[in-house]
């Protein structure tokens, strides 16, 4: 387990940063722990996903495919950055 950056991250995927080296076509599991003031407790999503992209020896920058996510997990993802960009433009 690591404890990454997220950079940017979509329904699709993540640009994260990563304290080591991982190799292109890895597959990791990004776990998130969501916090929305429009529920009432913290939830926690897991996304499977395929480093894409590798640049760094450590730290490094990883892009990352999410794929075969449950649809629930992609769901309460997308409604968080749905939410955090209402915020931000409000």
């Amino acid at each position: 387990m690591l404890r990454i950056v997220t950079c940017d991250i979509g329904p699709g995927g993540a640009s994260i940063e990563s304290p080591e080296a991982v190799e292109a076509g890895t597959e990791v599991t990004l776990q998130l722990t969501l916090f929305d003031a429009a529920e009432e407790a913290p939830r926690l999503i897991a996304l499977p996903a395929t480093v894409t992209r590798a640049e760094g020896d450590g730290p490094c920058r990883l892009a990352l495919r999410f794929a075969g996510a449950h649809p629930t997990a992609v769901e309460a993802l997308k409604r968080f950055i749905f939410r955090a960009r209402d915020r931000t433009r409000g």
